[in-house]
């Protein structure tokens, strides 16, 4: 089965600029936009497989950014600005700064602002600057980072809270066994929130050049880098307060090819593309999931598993996909090999099985054989964020023009 595998994606082409930028815009930015504009103000989060509107009672921080973000990469500005305008009106506490987790139809704030959130409300403003170039764009994201270093980063143990009250004190001790709106206990670190600052930092700096931009972003890296990167190409799911301790043994393949990526990009940003130890840390976590995480019968990657065992987890995840597409092509391109023949692979994965032929936009999950298991097409977690970056891209673009 392998053999044949290997045979018909030799024989397959991975498509063209041209059809990659076709299905950017009909496959995901199309399918979200214009559906999922809300006209009282922000984006609709719930539709079912077939992209029919469900309930929706609420607006989260993440998938409102994201959707601005999606815009921003799409070059929709009337669209992005729909969003910035939501969430500095609305998600946006007027009091005391910071971006709230969600916000109610009523205008009720959650009681949490999460520096993952936060994190992702910045990447949406500062790609929206950087699309727009205007100067009140720039400054609009300028102000979601100068609350975000005042509050959410810890100077002692120079990292990042996760998760901040109302009134911007960080939640590091609460009852036994509980967690935060992304599910980590509170008064640890997690790698999810980290590796997504580090990706909003990278895109702050390309917009700014500010110096202290550039050295929190320096700081993020290096803590992504040696510290949460294993030298047996793994992730820390969650590390103790001062980044040394481990605190979990999920092992997450999605979150692996993501982060080897993030790695790439931030050290490009600052300069260093051909780092030797930055480029060793993301070959790492790409050979960890090729021969861990890789369906040698099917193809695609399984999703999730613990360190050290099989994967436990075997369902093919729209975002593990997306990242693993994008990551593939860049050591496809460097390396050539095993990782051409995995990019032409996952490429015929996501035409075949991935896409829905029938109802448009990417199936969110399969089965271990490939066959789709019915899922909303979008949720507050799941949008056109990954495989818009993805394909975006592949199609050709550039996500920073000028940068250096």
């Amino acid at each position: 089965m392998l053999a044949a595998l290997v045979v018909s994606s030799m024989l397959f082409q991975i498509p063209s600029r041209a059809e990659i930028k076709r299905h950017l815009q009909t496959e995901i930015v199309g399918q979200w936009i214009p559906r999922a504009i809300d006209p009282e103000g922000g984006f609709f989060q719930n539709f079912d497989e077939a992209w029919h509107p469900l309930a929706d009672d609420a607006r989260g921080v993440v998938y409102q950014a994201r959707l601005t973000w999606l815009a921003s990469i799409g070059g929709n500005q009337p669209v992005a600005e729909h969003g910035v305008k939501f969430l500095m009106e609305h998600l946006w506490d007027q009091k005391n700064g910071g971006f709230w987790w969600t916000v109610g139809l009523d205008g009720k704030p959650s009681s949490e602002k999460h520096t993952y959130g936060n994190a992702f409300a910045l990447y949406a403003l500062a790609r929206h600057a950087n699309m727009t170039k205007r100067a009140e764009d720039k400054a609009r994201a300028m102000i979601a980072f100068s609350w975000l270093d005042r509050n959410a980063y810890d100077t002692k143990l120079k990292g990042w809270f996760e998760t901040l009250d109302g009134s911007n004190q960080p939640i590091l001790i609460s009852d036994p066994g509980s967690a935060d709106s992304i599910g980590t206990p509170f008064g640890i670190r997690s790698m999810n929130t980290t590796i997504h600052i580090l990706e909003a930092l990278v895109e702050l700096y390309v917009l700014t050049k500010d110096p202290q931009v550039k050295g929190r972003l320096e700081q993020a890296f290096l803590i992504v880098r040696d510290r949460y990167t294993t030298e047996r190409g793994e992730l820390h799911y969650y590390l103790s307060a001062d980044y040394v301790s481990s605190r979990s043994d999920i092992d997450s393949y999605g979150h692996e090819l993501e982060t080897a990526y993030l790695l790439l990009e931030a050290a490009d940003v600052l300069g260093k593309p051909n780092d030797k130890a930055t480029w060793r840390k993301a070959k790492l976590l790409v050979d960890h999931c090729l021969k861990v995480a890789w369906d040698e019968k099917n193809g695609g990657f399984f999703y999730e598993g613990h360190i050290g065992r099989a994967p436990s987890d075997k369902h093919k995840v729209w975002w593990t996909t997306a990242e693993g597409l994008n990551v593939l092509r860049i050591f496809s391109k460097n390396f050539g090999g095993i990782y051409q023949t995995r990019h032409k692979q996952l490429w015929k994965f996501v035409l075949e099985k991935q896409l829905d032929r029938v109802n448009g936009g990417w199936h969110p999950k399969l089965d271990e054989n490939n066959d789709p298991i019915p899922s909303q097409k979008s949720d507050a977690w799941t949008e056109g964020y990954h495989q818009g970056r993805a394909i975006f891209l592949a199609s050709g673009q550039a996500m920073y023009s000028k940068h250096k």
